[in-house]
């Protein structure tokens, strides 16, 4: 409409033409641009966030491998203050038992506890022999120490429903048996 009227004349408007297209281009490699880091900054965002996932991934491994660990560090305790526990207790029973009356010691001649007073290294031994399932060792070992081995032709072994405690307990009422001379008699301390 200006072309027609005259108010302007085709270069001018050429020249705001090219103007507007220089213009228009710098807008649209800003625009670009602008496209480019935002797609940098979406590659880096879920780069950030796979790392994030890695990263609680392996804090909670490292968790469940400290708790772990603090488990078995607790339980490793239990076992050396049970064995103390059990060294002590032969060693009070050792020293009471000559102090009672013959009854007493008729009742508990034989007894794990009267046994065990007797000789709680070896029946300890057998016990651990057992733990690991190292059956025959444990039969040579109570044959070897005066026992008269298991007495018994029952399969041997951990129960799959069996927890630590309770195969532990077993393997040292056991031992208890396969101490015992073959003559069934407890044995006689020294």
């Amino acid at each position: 409409a200006r072309i027609k009227s005259g108010d302007e004349n085709v270069h001018d408007l050429q020249q705001q033409i090219d103007r507007l297209g220089i213009d228009l281009q710098r807008v649209t490699n800003q625009l670009d641009d602008k496209n480019d880091k935002l797609d940098l900054a979406r590659h880096t965002l879920s780069e950030l966030k796979a790392q994030e996932s890695e990263a609680r991934d392996k804090v909670t491994r490292e968790s469940a491998v400290l708790s772990d660990m603090t488990a078995n560090k607790e339980q490793q305790f239990r076992y050396r203050l049970a064995e103390a526990s059990v060294s002590i207790i032969a060693d009070e029973f050792r020293n009471v038992l000559p102090h009672l009356d013959i009854s007493a010691q008729e009742i508990l001649d034989g007894t794990f506890l009267n046994d065990l007073a007797a000789q709680a290294e070896n029946m300890t031994r057998c016990g651990v022999l057992l733990l690991i399932q190292q059956i025959d060792l444990a039969t040579r070992f109570a044959k070897g120490h005066g026992g008269g081995g298991s007495g018994s032709d029952l399969p041997w072994g951990r129960k799959d429903d069996e927890d630590d405690r309770a195969w532990a307990r077993r393997c040292m009422m056991m031992a208890h048996r396969m101490m015992r001379p073959s003559s069934a008699k407890s044995i006689k301390r020294k």
